[in-house]
């Protein structure tokens, strides 16, 4: 199930946050910088990978904070301009936190809206669709948060 809620996904009470993440190792616009200063240790397990590896595509990095994951999806490759989120590497990491969840039971969510589409230039209604085809069926809720109406 998906749903929407206004409010800051950062305090959100939800098991676990999913941010898409570029493969340099830069958080530095958008939810991401405020995730690094935030939770600290999912910026750590983004530097435990390989800076510039376009293999990170559609995989993720991951930091549990006391009971919450944060979770780095690598749906970009780099800061140029244009469309810089890759929907095929944006749906593999989603299956993938998809599979990580059933796993660990994590039943709760929390996504960015927009995700994607700000600095990475995606389009909302792809990336929703992206969203909904992954957790189509899935045990876990997905809340999508914006910060205001």
């Amino acid at each position: 199930m998906i749903s929407e809620k206004v409010g800051n996904l950062l305090i959100a009470p939800v098991q676990g946050i999913i941010h898409q993440c570029n493969c340099f190792h830069i958080m530095g616009g958008g939810i991401a910088v405020q995730i690094k200063q935030l939770y600290p240790t999912a910026y750590l397990a983004d530097l435990q990978t390989v800076c510039g590896d376009a293999k990170k595509l559609g995989t993720f990095s991951m930091a549990k904070i006391k009971n919450k994951y944060i979770f780095n999806l690598y749906g970009q490759f780099d800061l140029c301009s244009g469309r810089q989120t890759s929907y095929d590497a944006l749906y593999n990491g989603l299956l993938s936190i998809r599979a990580y969840a059933k796993h660990n039971n994590i039943k709760t969510l929390g996504i960015p809206k927009n995700l994607g589409c700000g600095l990475g230039g995606g389009s909302w209604s792809i990336v929703y669709a992206i969203i909904s085809e992954v957790f189509k069926d899935s045990d876990t809720e997905i809340e999508i948060y914006r910060l205001t109406d």
